[in-house]
């Protein structure tokens, strides 16, 4: 009898393994390959379950967020992504935009003397941020560039 139960466990054992052993890379490569949005996210989820030090999936699952509107999920996971490649500037740039979309931008910027003005450092506000904060068109000044002599003017 005992025998019997180790042959049949032994006969089974591939299949049990194959049907529920897949390994993290493996639902990465079904949510890479899938094309339904809600599937790639369950793909991804279900890899990050088995490794959560998978970042690539962080990263594929923020954008399917990002796409979904769904902007406080995309910042958790662009946040688990930066601390895995901390100078990736996509990932950066992604992050501030979901704290754009969400308001959220404000927490990064503390009310204190020295970054009260932050926003006059930066080059490009969208017009409608610009609007909200209380700043006028002339209060960030472009950069122009000064006009440059001409190639041909040279070669004459």
């Amino acid at each position: 009898m005992r025998k019997m139960t180790i042959c049949i466990f032994i006969l089974l054992w591939p299949i049990i393994t194959k049907a529920h052993g897949m390994d993290a890379m493996a639902y990465f490569n079904l949510g890479i390959e899938n094309r339904m949005t809600y599937k790639k996210i369950n793909y991804f989820s279900r890899a990050l379950e088995l490794n959560p030090s998978l970042s690539e999936a962080y990263e594929k699952r923020g954008m399917l967020y990002y796409f979904q509107e769904k902007y406080e999920l995309m910042i958790q996971d662009f946040q688990r992504f930066i601390e895995f490649v901390p100078t990736n500037a996509s990932a950066l740039r992604m992050l501030g935009i979901g704290y754009l979309k969400t308001g959220l931008y404000r927490r990064l910027f503390p009310a204190s003397p020295a970054l009260s003005n932050w926003s006059r450092n930066l080059p490009v506000l969208i017009p409608a941020e610009r609007r909200r904060i209380g700043l006028s068109a002339t209060t960030i000044k472009p950069y122009v560039i000064p006009p440059q002599p001409s190639i041909l003017g040279v070669i004459r």
